[in-house]
């Protein structure tokens, strides 16, 4: 084994990015630490305490930079169901990250790991990760309650043939036909998804703790541990303003409603591949030859971008108000966990969700998770986009529909989320092959969408299925202009 003589120089290196990073000029790298109040009474220690880990008030230093926020920092088309916190971690050839975890009460968590350019390029989930003592993950076994601990690594390079256990690479970056490893700083974002009811969405446990160390365990430097970073909030203290709430009841003026590029009539629903693809398909958009306008979904570009998640998979419907301003998506459901009559581990996926987003600046308006999104009869679930001034009254639950404010936008994107589907589900946005229309792999379970005047709407007798059936056959009788 490599000396730590010989391993000085790279050493001294991560650990100054490491103090760097952590602030912890503030109280003295190698300090005794200080201990943070414990939020993990909420849910039942099964194991010894956490690491010591160094604390600073407001987030300062703490080892996750930046957590999401409806408010502050919506971009990258998240989810309201879901937070995500992010770190920039040192990792080279002869380190690593150490992740000191419990397992929250959520349905879901993930690390991602990251280029320079925000596409993801590796993941450790939840039901991947072994607990310290065995059958204490509770998304393995479902008997099992949250709270055990779990230790999990970032490394170096990309990963191999046989991954080591409980670990999460930091991967290559591809340049042409090269392949350089991903260092200096990684960005790694953690995500939690529908904390269980009565816990915020740290699921009960707080966040995992940082370390860095020696590829053989020897410890580094123990980043600063938060109950909330100090971005955007600083640590909480910055009580939010309450925009997204403010945009929600928004009407856009009918004068505005000019054509945006990202939209076609009638709507077209894609997978999303990667960045590059998506922006092709606009400029296919914009230069109406059906070739330009399907090479963004044939030409293998590069995956990934704004931040996505490796667990998840999603298809867009862009829309815009020069053709309408109200649209509906329909689509069969998949089961998810913790679905009434579906027993953990039996689901069609782990979960899904639509949400009204707008691309520019990539906020989400809202959402309707799986479990909060209404189904008629068949199975199908049916989601209406609106201002809240041309909402027909009939837009409700009791007719199986799920209406979303559209928000102050000129254009829309909907994106319906797969995260985990069964390997037996095969109409999972995931099994849909580049070059594939999405519909002959999904069925049902693809999203129609079509445009809709709101008196039509209106005007349609029965649930949501007629209701959908009157728009569509209406958005083909009567093309804008």
């Amino acid at each position: 084994m490599e000396s730590i003589q010989r391993k000085l120089p790279a050493l001294r290196i991560a650990t100054a990015l490491a103090c760097a990073w952590a602030a912890a000029a503030l109280t003295g790298c190698g300090q005794s630490p200080t201990t943070v109040p414990s939020v993990e009474s909420r849910v039942a220690l099964q194991d010894d305490p956490l690491p010591a880990a160094p604390a600073l008030p407001l987030g300062l230093g703490c080892g996750w930079a930046l957590q999401s926020d409806i408010n502050t920092t919506n971009i990258a088309f998240p989810d309201n169901a879901a937070e995500y916190w992010v770190a920039l971690l040192p990792v080279t050839p002869a380190t690593r990250v150490r992740i000191d975890g419990r397992y929250p009460a959520v349905r879901y968590f993930s690390f991602n790991s990251y280029d320079p350019l925000l596409s993801a390029l590796d993941v450790q989930t939840d039901y991947q990760l072994a607990p310290i003592r065995p059958g204490n993950n509770p998304l393995q076994n479902p008997s099992a309650d949250p709270g055990a601990r779990y230790i999990a690594y970032v490394a170096y390079g990309a990963p191999p043939a046989q991954r080591a256990p409980n670990t999460l690479y930091a991967g290559n970056i591809a340049i042409n036909a090269l392949q350089i490893p991903n260092g200096i700083l990684v960005p790694v974002i953690y995500r939690t998804y529908v904390p269980a009811t009565g816990y915020g969405f740290d699921g009960g446990v707080g966040l995992p703790q940082l370390t860095i160390e020696t590829t053989d365990g020897t410890a580094l430097a123990s980043l600063p541990t938060c109950a909330s970073p100090l971005l955007p909030t600083f640590g909480g203290l910055v009580p939010s303003p309450g925009l997204n709430d403010l945009l929600l009841g928004v009407n856009y003026p009918e004068a505005l409603a000019l054509p945006f590029p990202t939209a076609v009539y009638p709507p077209r629903t894609t997978r999303f591949y990667g960045l590059p693809n998506s922006l092709l398909a606009i400029i296919g958009n914009l230069i109406p030859l059906p070739q330009l306008q399907q090479i963004g979904a044939q030409l293998p570009l590069g995956e990934g971008g704004f931040l996505n998640n490796l667990d998840n998979a999603y298809v867009t419907t862009p829309f815009a108000r020069a053709y309408g301003d109200l649209i509906l998506l329909r689509a069969k459901a998949p089961n998810w966990r913790g679905a009434p009559g579906v027993p953990p581990g039996s689901e069609e996926m782990r979960y899904w969700s639509v949400c009204e987003n707008e691309f520019v600046t990539q906020r989400y308006v809202a959402c309707t998770a799986d479990y909060q999104t209404t189904l008629d009869s068949d199975g199908y679930f049916t989601v209406a986009v609106s201002d809240p001034d041309v909402r027909p009254a009939n837009a409700t639950a009791a007719h199986g529909i799920s209406w979303l404010p559209w928000g102050p936008f000129i254009d829309g994107l909907l994106i319906y989320r797969n995260m985990l589907p069964a390997a037996s589900f095969a109409p999972a946005i995931q099994n849909i092959p580049q070059g594939t229309a999405p519909q002959q792999v999904m069925g049902d379970y693809f999203p129609q969408a079509t445009y809709c005047r709101p008196a039509v709407f209106a005007g349609a007798s029965g649930d949501a299925a007629a209701i959908f059936a009157a728009c569509a056959a209406d958005q083909a009788a009567n093309p804008p202009g």
